[in-house]
């Protein structure tokens, strides 16, 4: 029976190994030229990356001009899309 006066575990060491060894393995051979590059460069093919490049821009942009994130007329001008 387990302790029911135990607190939880928050930081779960072997989750967190894991993660670290698959960040040092793949940082070298994914992000080599992005590091070099970031403006310019990025990880994956075809026209699938792109619009999650601009859903994160589009946050950012939204947030430091004081805009709501969740509309947006600059996709589907000049009615907007909702985002949400």
């Amino acid at each position: 029976m387990p302790d029911a006066t135990r607190a939880p575990c928050l930081f779960d060491r072997q989750a967190a190994g894991a993660f670290f060894a698959c960040l040092t393995f793949s940082a070298p051979v994914f992000g080599r030229k992005v590091l070099a590059h970031p403006a310019s460069v990025y990880v994956g093919r075809g026209p699938d990356p792109q619009p999650y490049i601009w859903f994160m821009a589009w946050w950012a942009l939204a947030i430091s001009q004081s805009i709501n994130p969740f509309l947006t007329k600059a996709v589907w001008a000049p009615s907007g899309v909702n985002l949400a």
